[in-house]
């Protein structure tokens, strides 16, 4: 994907959503497509790039792109169990 594309497309959550799940699974996708499929912003990415933590990353030359299945996988990996289902383990633990 281009930058300029995605600049233009980051009004539009929605096709860049659509466009990350249609990918092929070893597709990879700038900040403003991660940000917006991850539900954070872009500078939280930077940040977390320069901390060396969070999504998975490479750099092609100054470019930092994101692998499809990583940020699957950082998401799937953040999962938390709501109160309710908390609620529930521990009751039948009792």
């Amino acid at each position: 994907m281009k930058e300029t594309q995605a600049t233009e497309d980051a009004a539009n959550p929605a096709a860049l959503i659509a466009e990350f799940y249609a990918a092929p699974a070893e597709a990879y996708f700038q900040r403003p497509v991660v940000a917006v499929v991850a539900n954070c912003s872009m500078a939280k990415l930077e940040r977390d790039t320069w901390r060396g933590v969070g999504i998975p990353f490479r750099k092609f030359g100054r470019q930092v792109l994101y692998r499809k299945v990583d940020v699957i996988e950082h998401i799937e990996s953040n999962k938390h169990a709501t109160a309710e289902r908390q609620a529930a383990r521990a009751q039948a633990a009792a």
